[in-house]
């Protein structure tokens, strides 16, 4: 006989930092990340790719740069994007995935330098920042990769999504049987089971509870002891499962 199988799908978050110059490249990579959800779909992998247009509809009033690296908390990888500048938001965003990685071990970083020579000059201000950046790289010991256009960019992020699964940092989720995924439903309720099942028990044992209380000697207070015994594992399920969160 068949086994019926439920699949369980894990979800990595991508937080892509660049200026607005860098906007043809985030376009082209958020379709390359779409192709390669299509083929994780065997894996039961699914990237969730946080970039400016699809995260500014999600902030709130504040400020947003402080809402954008709040989503980058979340973030499993971070990628920096630069061309002829840096701009303030990015190094910001930058600097703070760096720190999260230092902390906890996430999120990874990479960081792409773009090479095409632009068609528009550089302003010595921009160029200035650009160097800046580097020379921060470098000062803490980071490497940055480079990347001619869209198709490079892709290529070489395709090898370090394969390292990271290769790895381990990225896995792949499983698939369960039936029987499993049922079992799994049932302990993250069992908590609640067992309290309601206590409390439908002393319902239909009202009436020893009230010759109990009233002071009937000849109380059958023994059936009170399976409910009871319920409702103080119950509450014991819940605190464990409290305090492992």
């Amino acid at each position: 006989m068949a086994k019926f199988k439920l699949l369980e799908m894990l979800t990595y978050s991508i937080f892509l930092a660049s200026s607005n110059e860098l906007l043809f490249e985030r376009e082209k990579f958020e379709i390359f990340i779409a192709r390669r959800n299509e083929i994780y779909k065997t894996r039961n992998v699914r990237l969730e790719l946080k970039i400016w247009e699809t995260v500014s509809e999600e902030l709130g009033a504040g400020r947003k740069q402080n809402e954008y690296n709040s989503i980058l908390k979340t973030a499993d990888v971070v990628i920096v994007l630069f061309w002829t500048k840096v701009g303030m938001y990015t190094e910001e965003e930058y600097r703070n995935a760096i720190v999260l990685r230092e902390k906890k071990d996430r999120p990874k970083v990479y960081v792409y330098e773009k090479t095409e020579k632009p068609a528009h000059p550089i302003s010595i201000e921009d160029e200035t920042t650009k160097l800046r950046f580097i020379e921060a790289l470098k000062a803490d010991g980071k490497f940055h990769a480079r990347f001619k256009d869209s198709i490079e960019l892709e290529r070489k992020f395709l090898e370090e999504l394969d390292q990271l699964f290769n790895e381990g940092y990225f896995k792949s989720g499983e698939s369960e049987s039936l029987l499993g995924s049922v079992f799994k439903f049932a302990k993250r309720i069992l908590g609640i089971s067992f309290v309601l099942a206590s409390i439908v028990m002393f319902y239909f044992r009202r009436d020893v509870i009230s010759r109990w209380t009233s002071g009937d000697p000849n109380s059958p207070i023994h059936e009170l002891i399976a409910p009871l015994f319920l409702l103080i594992i119950g509450i014991l399920i819940f605190i464990f499962r409290f305090k492992k969160k």
